[in-house]
């Protein structure tokens, strides 16, 4: 029987490449955007839906309402991501469009899994705890809009409630998205990036100075993960025939990470900047110079970012787990960061 798949965010930077991952024979893919991408073109069987998921009703005429109900399997992986977005942007894009989305599936006799990207900013990047996969930590203060509504929607997701009982509820938490590991070309500006962008564009006068002073942990690492191991390790779940009853939850960040002063010390290389780094307690160097030239005062706490991230759930439900090693991505990451 053909499986049929609703997409959210297909035509964004991880969406196009769970397409990719997705794609094949014997799927009916719908996707649920506000306007149709002509550059997507798919082996599998694929249904343009237009609609607003911010709007209490997502979409106005009862075929499309029809054929949206059709749909065994969700993946929910629209939202708004600007790390300087207003309250109110990242509550309509993240709260109320998870919301009724979930609404208008709730009654749905064919949902066999809904599956929600969340993130791991919804976790408080300062600190040194591992993380388990299926809680939801406490928190109360965030530095960002974006961080905030992204915890609120994965707490509102945990706590819903479908008609049917036997609908599995799947989170993703992945890290902070790069490039894929296949293509250097193929990146969102995010995390790292903002860093090789300030670098680059003051690399004749860092060139002229003998250290670069920052205030970092030197055990700190950046959760940083390629787009397309995400997208690969989502596509994979289509081979389950079941999932467990209660709400379960991937971790996915990759593993052997450099630590934040090695891999600045890689990005200034691959840059050509021959300048050393010196650590500094002093804060107000981060907070004030560093925002002043251009990083966005939001990344600033993953410089003392110490978590690890429980991945039990990944390798208990999947046979290869998740795979994903610094190493095996390393030189297209830096080539990336060198041409953004």
């Amino acid at each position: 029987m053909m499986k049929k798949i609703v997409i959210t965010g297909a035509t964004g930077f991880l969406g196009k490449e769970l397409l990719k991952s997705l794609d094949r024979d014997g799927l009916e893919i719908i996707l649920l955007a506000r306007k149709i991408d002509p550059t997507i073109k798919l082996k599998a069987k694929i249904h343009w839906i237009l609609g607003d998921i911010t709007q209490p009703d997502i979409v106005h005429d009862d075929q499309y309402k029809k054929k949206l109900l059709e749909a065994d399997t969700v993946f929910h992986a629209a939202a708004f991501y600007d790390l300087k977005g207003s309250y109110n942007d990242c509550f309509l894009g993240n709260v109320v469009g998870t919301r009724n989305l979930l609404n208008f599936f709730k009654t749905s006799k064919k949902l066999k899994s809904f599956h929600y990207v969340s993130t791991i900013a919804v976790i408080d990047p300062v600190g040194n705890e591992s993380i388990l996969e299926d809680v939801l930590p406490e928190r109360k203060s965030f530095s960002d809009f974006y961080s905030q509504t992204k915890y609120s929607a994965e707490k509102m997701f945990r706590d819903f409630e479908f008609s049917q009982n036997n609908v599995a509820k799947i989170i993703y938490r992945p890290g902070v998205i790069v490039c894929a590991s296949y293509d250097s070309h193929k990146f969102k500006e995010d995390g790292p990036y903002y860093f090789a962008k300030v670098l680059k564009k003051f690399r004749p006068i860092l060139n002229f100075i003998p250290h670069l002073i920052l205030s970092f942990d030197s055990k700190a690492t950046l959760p940083i993960v390629p787009v397309d191991h995400v997208a690969n390790f989502m596509a994979q779940s289509l081979n389950r025939s079941e999932f467990p009853k209660e709400v379960r939850t991937y971790h996915l960040v990759s593993d052997d990470l450099p630590t934040i002063p090695v891999f600045l010390e890689q990005i200034l290389n691959e840059l050509g900047i021959n300048i050393g780094l010196k650590n500094t307690d002093i804060t107000f160097v981060n907070n004030q110079i560093l925002t002043k030239i251009g990083i966005p005062k939001e990344t600033i706490p993953f410089m003392f970012h110490r978590h690890s991230y429980d991945k039990s759930n990944c390798y208990k439900d999947f046979e290869n787990g998740f795979e994903s090693h610094y190493k095996d991505f390393q030189v297209v990451l830096l080539k990336s960061l060198k041409d953004v």
